[in-house]
């Protein structure tokens, strides 16, 4: 018994030729699902670490961008007012807004109507400021986003890479 072994070169050849077309395809896509992916990700992970609402960071907090070649997932760590963390409630000796408590702090709509938590800072009519909520914890968040990220980046381009040329598994 023998086994005849040969190789067609013209479709060896076609593979090769479809191969540039089939990276860079594979590279858009990868990039532009991974970007999706970190931009969620974020949202989700900054919403259980903080303890404020994900609507907080869908609305304007993280934002992602998708180009030919990268993208980009940005997130603001400035602080957040108190009115958007949670429910506003006004207990003896301050106020809460979801989980946090703001000692001395009170309740009160402004004139355009927005409400939240203020802070009276003397004896003056308008010497009060509007109490907010930290982010610290974004850097954190970021980091471990940033490394889990390129993971799946690497991941999602081979598995583009062998859907879209099955010759090469």
């Amino acid at each position: 018994m023998s086994i005849h072994i040969s190789l067609d070169a013209a479709e060896a050849q076609r593979v090769i030729d479809a191969l540039p077309s089939t990276i860079f395809k594979a590279q858009r896509s990868a990039i532009g699902t991974t970007t999706t992916w970190a931009n969620k990700e974020m949202q989700s992970r900054m919403a259980i670490k903080t303890g404020i609402p994900a609507r907080v960071f869908r609305r304007f907090r993280v934002v992602s961008k998708r180009q030919r070649d990268s993208g980009l997932v940005w997130v603001g760590l400035n602080k957040v007012k108190a009115a958007y963390v949670g429910d506003l409630l006004e207990e003896i000796g301050g106020a809460s807004a979801g989980n946090y408590y703001f000692e001395g702090g009170f309740i009160a709509t402004m004139r355009s109507g927005h409400e939240g938590i203020f802070k009276r800072l003397g004896q003056g009519r308008l010497k009060i400021i509007e109490q907010t909520v930290n982010l610290n914890l974004g850097f954190e968040v970021a980091e471990e986003v940033a490394g889990d990220a390129g993971r799946e980046l690497r991941a999602r381009f081979a598995a583009k890479v062998l859907e879209l040329n099955p010759h090469l598994q």
